[in-house]
């Protein structure tokens, strides 16, 4: 071979190994468009706090090929959005018969790049800007704080910087949303813990989009000339909060807890508006969406196991802004946890600051919804269980009463109400295969003795599971049990006859009240009735246990109410709030004589007897007395089937020497148990024969006051 063809041959060896890389090359970054590598994280240079003194913020990035943007406002940092834009909302909102206005005022949100550090400084007398947004459609709202004149402002409210912050590469790929929140102060200031969300203004408040305003969909319902609705129908006025769509009411937040010298969490989450009457409320309740994975660690005590669960951020409602204790439904929810069907736990209460402003009180507590059945009962399959529950008719903007919304399928239910209409079915028997009695009663006899106002044909929920019980759990057995949720309204007026309320039978009440009602006329369901609702008084509704609830609520909030009472004025002043939870105390302690009244004159029972019991050592055993076991502590209590929650503060109630109040006539039944190396002996007192006093069971009919004592002996092994 000539040198000239091996000179030829060596020149196309070498263009086709290059037309060969180049399209190596142009394939690789072909894929790298299709396929592009999200960018890491921006790396702030302080975590989310409280800090003494003015500071600047350092962002950065491992790859010095990138773009950072952020946002001081809350909003989602946007490349497009450098020159900044606004959204709409509105202050002001006309009454029928008016038209509505074009009253608008408009707020603006920017995105910045990053091209230096960012100076983090005290905001709390910057003019207030969500404070300042009307969330009722009140024509003149009366309750935004006073501006800031000053530093000695006492109004003030307190504000933080949001910072957000994502990594754009040169393909136009953006990296996570970091959001962290800063302070300057002393976090020691306040006494309950910080969680600052930080979202989108126009998601909240926007006239157009805001799901805590009334926004478009109010006045869009004013154009059409609507009749005006009556007070006790307001809660039916159109509004954006009221809308459906779960995709656009639910929005994109971050929630940080700034936990003191300890790691603070972050987690990005959903939110949207909680409530149904009280929407219309100007502080709204919220409801948090965790994710896949998420839990709430961190944030509360064993939260770790608190996983893709939902939870309620709650203010409490009421009927007017002049009644609000913060505590009510919590306080409820503990004096009756550990009876038979679901309570709502709750997580302690919160300083919520949103987007750096601070935004009041929040009480962080479980969502009743399948998740929660899930998780608390250990059920193996979601999809099996079936929530049925009722919720108030606000659907229907006009001023007449409707049957409550059904939310489940009330099938079945309806057959078993259905079924019970014949006499032959009206019996315990029958009733247990479908329902567990135990739930049943204790159910009604809690919402009657709390005497709630805002229940029957509202918040009334029970639930089942349908999957195969593989695995013996009595829980899974296919009978309904209850949850009880929403005890805003309870503790109100003592006098309060809910034992009548609960045998109304009406079109409005019929699949609540009537298989109760009927079971009432049957003698064994009434006995037993009778006698759990005489336990329960003389234990869980004892006054100085429940006055403790209250009390140790009230402590847990107080120092921090008049923070939110400065951001919303309600309630009204810090005396109207103690006046409140006073109402609630004066409850606790005049419900029991009235309650006894009540069932003694609605079962036409006779006068009530004094049952005192004591042992004659409190190492030796224990007494069981009807559905009730004394002298034992919160940790040996054996949490019912149907329970989600073991009961707390009852050491006390259950203590020896114990007495109760009972009914004369109706069955006793005491039975005393001995520990390990005891053994029962004999009981000491009158009103049995001698045969009985050496049996460790008594059944009795007392017609007067009695007082038991049972005798325990050492075992004597033998050798």
């Amino acid at each position: 071979m000539n040198s000239r063809i091996q000179a030829l041959l060596l020149i196309s060896i070498y263009s086709l190994f290059n037309i060969a890389s180049l399209k190596a090359d142009t394939t690789a970054q072909a894929s790298l468009e299709k396929n592009p590598t999200t960018p890491n994280e921006v790396i702030f240079s302080q975590p989310s706090g409280f800090y003494k003194e003015d500071f600047t913020l350092t962002l950065s990035h491992p790859d010095n090929n990138i773009t950072i943007y952020y946002t001081l406002d809350g909003s989602e940092p946007d490349p497009n959005n450098l020159k900044g834009s606004t959204y709409r909302y509105k202050n002001n909102y006309e009454q029928p018969p008016n038209k509505p206005k074009d009253n608008f005022l408009y707020h603006r949100y920017k995105t910045y790049q990053y091209s230096q550090p960012i100076l983090i400084k005290d905001r709390t007398n910057e003019p207030d800007r969500i404070s300042q947004i009307s969330t009722t459609f009140d024509e003149k709202p009366d309750y935004f704080p006073q501006k800031n004149q000053g530093s000695n402002n006492t109004n003030r409210i307190i504000k933080g910087t949001p910072v957000r912050a994502i990594a754009v590469n040169e393909a136009g790929v953006k990296s996570p949303m970091i959001t962290h929140t800063f302070f300057i102060g002393s976090q020691e200031e306040f006494h309950l813990p910080i969680i600052a969300l930080t979202v989108p203004e126009k998601d909240l408040f926007g006239y157009d989009e805001g799901i805590f305003v009334v926004g478009r969909d109010y006045d869009e319902w004013l154009a059409t000339e609507p009749e005006q609705l009556k007070p006790s129908r307001a809660s039916s006025t159109p509004a954006n909060w009221h809308r459906k769509d779960k995709v656009a009411t639910r929005k994109n937040a971050a929630m940080e807890q700034l936990n003191l010298n300890q790691e603070s969490p972050n987690l990005d989450v959903k939110i949207s508006i909680h409530g149904n009457g009280s929407r219309m409320n100007r502080d709204k309740s919220f409801r948090i969406y965790l994710g896949r994975y998420q839990s709430l660690a961190h944030f509360v005590p064993n939260g770790s196991s608190l996983k893709e669960l939902r939870f309620n951020f709650k203010v409490g409602k009421r009927k007017t802004n002049n009644f609000i204790t913060f505590i009510t439904d919590t306080a409820a929810q503990r004096i009756i946890a550990g009876l038979s069907f679901g309570t709502q736990n709750s997580y302690g209460y919160r300083n919520i600051f949103l987007n750096g402003e601070y935004y009041g009180i929040r009480n962080i507590q479980d969502v009743k919804d399948t998740r929660y059945i899930h998780h608390f009962y250990h059920l193996n399959h979601r999809k099996k269980i079936e929530l049925l529950f009722n919720r108030s008719n606000n659907e229907i903007p006009n001023n007449e009463y409707h049957l409550p919304i059904l939310k489940g399928s009330f099938q079945e239910w309806r057959k078993i109400n259905q079924a019970f209409e014949q006499k032959e079915n009206q019996n315990i028997n029958f009733a247990q295969k479908y329902i567990d009695i135990n739930s049943f009663i204790d159910y009604y006899i809690a919402e009657i003795y709390l005497a709630n106002r805002d229940w029957l044909d509202n918040n009334y929920a029970f639930w089942k599971y349908s999957g195969k019980n593989r695995e013996n759990n009595p829980i899974a057995d296919g009978r309904y049990r209850w949850l009880i949720y929403d005890l805003d309204a309870t503790f109100r007026e003592s006098n309060t006859n809910s034992l009548e309320k609960t045998t109304d039978i009406n079109d409005r009440q019929y699949l609540f009240t009537f298989i109760f009602s009927t079971l009432l006329k049957n003698p064994e369901f009434k006995e037993r009735f009778i006698t759990r609702f005489s336990d329960l008084m003389n234990t869980t509704f004892v006054p100085d246990r429940m006055v403790r609830v209250i009390e140790n609520m009230k402590q847990e909030v107080e120092k921090d109410v008049l923070l939110h009472i400065k951001r919303w004025k309600s309630p009204i002043s810090i005396e109207a709030w103690q006046d409140n939870i006073n109402i609630m105390v004066n409850f606790a302690r005049e419900r029991p004589a009235i309650q006894y009244q009540q069932l003694q004159d609605f079962f036409k029972l006779d006068d009530t007897y004094q049952l005192k019991v004591a042992i004659n050592d409190q190492a030796a055993g224990t007494v069981k007395v009807n559905t009730l076991q004394l002298g034992l502590k919160d940790n040996e209590l054996t949490k019912p089937v149907a329970a989600s929650s073991a009961a707390i503060l009852m050491e006390q109630v259950l203590a020896f020497p114990w007495q109760g109040r009972y009914f004369k006539e109706l069955p006793l039944k005491l039975e005393a148990i001995p520990k390990l190396g005891y053994q029962f002996s004999h009981w000491q007192g009158e009103g049995f024969t001698q045969e009985q006093a050496i049996n460790p069971i008594l059944a009795l009919q007392p017609k007067s006051n009695i007082k038991l004592v049972a005798m325990f002996e050492k075992v004597n092994y033998v050798q």
